[in-house]
C-alpha cells in the first residue's frame, strides 16, 4: 500500500506492521528479548511491552533497543524521554534544529524567565515559535511545588524540555506519536492528562500556527479546562473534528497514518469517526460531516 507523504506530495510506501507481518513470530522475538540483561530494566520479564516497543521501532524505523532506552511508563502512560523526542525532531526533514529563546533572564523575579523554542521549516524556509513557558506557568499549574520536582533546582532545563515538548506536540505531533515527554507525564496529573490545546477543541492548520503572534499562542495554550478536555460536545458541519480531544485526535490519525496538522476536511471527517470509534461513542450523526 502506497501512501502520499505530505511534505513532498510523493509516494511513500506504509510501515508494515508486526502483527501484520507474522505476530507468532514478533511474540516469541518478544520473549526472547524480554530475558535479555542488556534491555531497560522495566521492560525485563515483560514481552508484552517489548512487543509493542518492536512495532513502534519498526513504525520509526528507529533501533528498537533506542526505544526501549527512552520510553518509559508513567501513571499507565507510554512517555518519551524528553531528550530524545528532540533528537527524533532534530534528524526529521521537516525542521531544522531547534533552539531556544531565553527571556527574563535579567529580572530579579525568577516568575520572569521563560523559554520559547523554534526551528526552521525545511518545506516553507521560515522560521516557527513555540508558545512561550514561564516559570510562573510552571508554578500556576502545579509543576514547580511537586514533590521530587526538578523545577527549583534547574529551571532553565526544565523550560527548554517544556518548551521542546509544546512545540512537538503543535508542529510535529508525529514525532510523539501521541505520547507525552516523561517530563510532562510526571507533571501532569493522570486524571488531566490531555494535550495542553484541547481545550480549545479545534485543530489549527501549519499556517495558521505559524502566522500567530507569541501572545495569542501563549493565550491559547496556558488554560486547560479540564471539564471540556474530558467531556463530549457535538461536532459541528463546518468542524467533523471539533469536541474531540486531541489525544483521540492524535490515536486515530496515527492509526490512519494522517498528518494531524495538515489533515484535508476528508481526512477530518475520516479522522473524527475513528475517534469516535476508540471512545467507544456513536459517530457523527447526518448532517453533521
Amino acid at each position: 500500500m502506497e501512501n502520499v507523504d505530505q511534505e513532498t506530495g510523493q509516494g511513500a510506501v506504509a510501515p508494515m506492521s508486526l502483527m501484520a507481518s507474522g505476530f507468532k513470530d514478533a511474540w516469541d522475538s518478544a520473549i526472547q528479548l524480554s530475558r535479555s540483561s542488556l534491555i531497560p530494566e522495566h521492560f525485563r520479564g515483560r514481552p508484552e511491552n517489548v512487543l509493542l516497543a518492536m512495532e513502534i521501532a519498526q513504525n520509526m524505523d528507529i533501533p528498537f533497543l533506542t526505544i526501549c532506552r527512552n520510553l518509559y511508563e508513567i501513571k499507565g502512560r507510554p512517555a518519551w524521554n524528553t531528550s530524545f523526542l528532540i533528537a527524533t525532531l532534530n534528524r526529521s526533514k521537516k525542521f531544522g534544529i531547534v533552539k531556544y529563546n531565553m527571556v527574563g533572564q535579567d529580572s530579579k523575579m525568577i516568575d520572569d524567565l521563560g523559554c520559547r523554542a523554534y526551528a526552521t521549516s525545511l518545506l516553507e524556509q521560515e522560521v516557527v515559535y513555540g508558545p512561550l513557558v514561564t516559570v510562573k506557568m510552571a508554578k500556576d499549574e502545579g509543576w514547580y511545588g511537586r514533590k521530587g520536582s526538578k523545577w527549583p533546582n534547574m529551571p532553565e532545563l526544565m523550560l527548554m524540555y517544556r518548551a521542546a515538548g509544546f512545540f512537538v506536540r503543535l508542529f510535529a505531533p508525529e514525532v510523539s506519536h501521541g505520547f507525552y515527554s516523561v517530563d510532562e507525564a510526571m507533571d501532569i496529573p493522570a486524571a488531566s492528562m490531555v494535550p495542553f490545546a484541547a481545550s480549545n477543541s479545534k485543530i489549527e492548520t501549519f499556517t495558521s500556527l505559524r502566522n500567530a503572534t507569541p501572545v495569542e499562542v501563549v493565550e491559547e495554550t496556558t488554560e486547560v479546562d479540564e471539564q471540556k478536555a474530558s467531556g463530549w460536545d457535538q461536532p459541528t458541519p463546518e468542524d467533523p473534528t471539533a469536541g474531540i480531544p486531541i489525544n483521540l485526535m492524535e490515536q486515530a490519525a496515527m492509526e490512519l497514518r494522517i498528518n494531524l496538522a495538515n489533515m484535508t476536511h476528508d481526512e477530518a471527517v475520516q479522522c473524527s469517526k475513528r475517534a469516535n470509534e476508540i471512545a467507544g461513542r456513536p459517530g457523527p450523526g447526518p448532517g453533521m460531516v
